[in-house]
């Protein structure tokens, strides 16, 4: 049985991302802990927007590093989730934080996987493109048969930002202990 390099790829990408994320969650310090209301605040979602289409952006770009740089980017990410989780899970207590998050994380893991396995491809293209492998014209019809696929993550990090800014607070404040 042969595993596909996607399956291997997005496999690396998790566990590097799951591991930072322990070990940020691990050294978290907590701090007093109370009970909050989570208001929906329209005004963060173009921020957060901004700031996961950059995440995204920036993986995709990793494909012009050899994908070097993604394997930092996962494990700044996993850090920063690690170290909000720590804060959340003493702020709010466990069950309460896995319901302010669950709404959103599926979604986000998502298309960050996609993401990742989208650059390798781009990277592969590339390298293939740049060693003579294959003419101008097989690499944007290889581009093009990606398209639905880039396509879809944009989607996917609009519709998880929308979860994170206005459906997941509205599910935290009605469901909280």
């Amino acid at each position: 049985m042969k595993i596909s390099r996607n399956v291997i790829v997005v496999t690396v990408a998790l566990i590097t991302l799951i591991t930072s994320f322990l070990f940020a969650y691990n050294r978290g310090i907590c701090h007093e802990s109370s009970s909050y209301i989570i208001n929906v605040d329209p005004s963060s979602f173009i921020k957060i927007l901004i700031q996961n289409l950059g995440f995204f952006l920036l993986i995709l770009l990793g494909a012009l590093f050899y994908n070097i740089s993604n394997f930092f980017l996962l494990l700044f990410n996993g850090n920063l989730w690690g170290l909000a989780a720590k804060f959340a899970t003493c702020s709010l207590g466990f069950y309460n934080a896995i319901i302010l998050v669950s709404p959103h994380i599926f979604i986000e893991i998502l298309w960050i996987g996609l993401s990742v396995t989208l650059s390798f491809k781009l990277s592969t293209i590339l390298y293939q493109l740049f060693n003579d492998k294959i003419d101008a014209h097989s690499f944007i019809t290889e581009i093009k048969k990606m398209k639905y696929q880039f396509l879809f993550a944009f989607l996917l990090v609009i519709v998880g930002v929308v979860i994170e800014v206005f459906l997941s607070p509205l599910i935290y404040n009605s469901v909280s202990l």
